[in-house]
């Protein structure tokens, strides 16, 4: 799915969803997760508002999940930040193709299990839509 595909994808609200966020060290390795506030998630990536500041392109790994369900450490790269306040919102893909392919099936198959029920909660019209 293209860049311009993606950003007509349906979002859905993501704060119901536990998110964390893990940042590469300077000297390699990943640092200890932090929590992120989930705005809105679609099949590709999706927003969250954090006070750490990061690049973008960064590459990051993210945890989400809710009580039921959880995926672990899915590489994402940092597409677009904004400020508000003294935080900072992200525009995350998620880069499941950097996985081999039955991770890349069960990731697939886990996220759409964790987006079936926030869809229940109406989609967010394109102009709100943030990532």
């Amino acid at each position: 799915m293209n860049d311009r595909e993606r950003r007509f994808a349906p979002r859905y609200d993501a704060a119901p969803l536990q998110v964390e966020l893990q940042c590469r060290r300077l000297l390699g390795g990943w640092q200890a997760p932090h929590r992120a506030i989930g705005i809105d998630i679609a099949r590709g990536g999706l927003a969250i508002l954090s006070p750490l500041k990061l690049k973008s392109g960064s590459r990051v790994r993210l945890s989400l999940g809710n009580r039921h369900l959880r995926l672990h450490q899915v590489p994402a790269r940092i597409l677009r930040q904004t400020s508000r306040g003294s935080d900072f919102i992200y525009g995350i893909s998620f880069e499941l193709d950097d996985l081999p392919a039955s991770a890349r099936q069960s990731a697939d198959e886990i996220l759409a299990q964790l987006l079936q029920p926030l869809t229940h909660l109406l989609a967010k019209p394109p102009a709100e839509q943030v990532a």
